[in-house]
């Protein structure tokens, strides 16, 4: 008798066992750890810019941290319109820059709001920069902010946190390579009926000398 050909079983991959291959020049599974550290440093964050914004526009405002995600800076900046108002800032001693990026929209409200108006939330044509009186504004506002993100941080990691220069095209806010990976935390900013979005864009690559830090729970 001819002997039984041997049958040939095809594993699913969830069901094979052994090492599991990893693209070392991808670094998105490095910073697949929650950190819940830095969570609580935005929450704060959130709540002290909330009183600030509250304060300067002379009416109640809502801040709240509506997403955290991890992604590659190139994608992070094909997301954002042109213009923009893109912060760039330092926080020694922490290496590199980080930046605040807000879109067109979100300036138009809080410009409106800050000289008393309801909300004036249309874009403007793509490619034209801001009045000087909006950067004004924005730098006025940011700089609030960043003075604000330094007190949240303090109980974790004393930093001096200042403004680099501002930029209007993503293009030019280059803070690290395209390939790179940076966290990204989007902050709602409600006024009245409106919205708006204020994303902080943090390097992997700054936070990953005090990662043992922010990985644990803050007491």
């Amino acid at each position: 008798l001819a002997a039984e050909a041997p049958r040939v079983v095809e594993l699913a991959v969830d069901d094979q066992e052994g090492p599991v291959p990893y693209d070392l020049g991808n670094q998105e599974w490095v910073v697949r750890g929650r950190m819940p550290t830095l969570d609580v440093i935005h929450q704060q964050f959130s709540r002290l810019f909330r009183v600030a914004l509250s304060d300067i526009l002379r009416k109640a405002v809502e801040v709240t941290v509506t997403n955290q995600s991890v992604m590659k800076f190139g994608e992070f900046t094909k997301r954002l319109p042109v213009p923009a108002y893109l912060q760039i800032i330092s926080m020694e001693p922490l290496r590199g820059s980080a930046m605040i990026a807000t879109d067109a929209a979100t300036v138009y409200l809080l410009v409106d709001h800050f000289f008393g108006g309801a909300g004036q939330t249309h874009v403007k044509p793509e490619g034209q920069d801001f009045t000087i009186i909006e950067q004004r504004v924005m730098r006025k506002v940011m700089l609030m902010g960043l003075a604000n993100l330094q007190k949240a941080w303090d109980p974790v990691q004393k930093l001096t946190i200042n403004a680099v220069r501002a930029e209007m095209n993503p293009q030019l806010a280059s803070i690290v390579l395209p390939a790179d990976i940076v966290i990204v935390i989007t902050l709602g900013i409600e006024l009245g009926n409106s919205v708006g979005d204020l994303h902080l864009c943090l390097p992997y690559a700054m936070l990953e000398p005090i990662r043992e830090r922010l990985q644990v729970s803050f007491q």
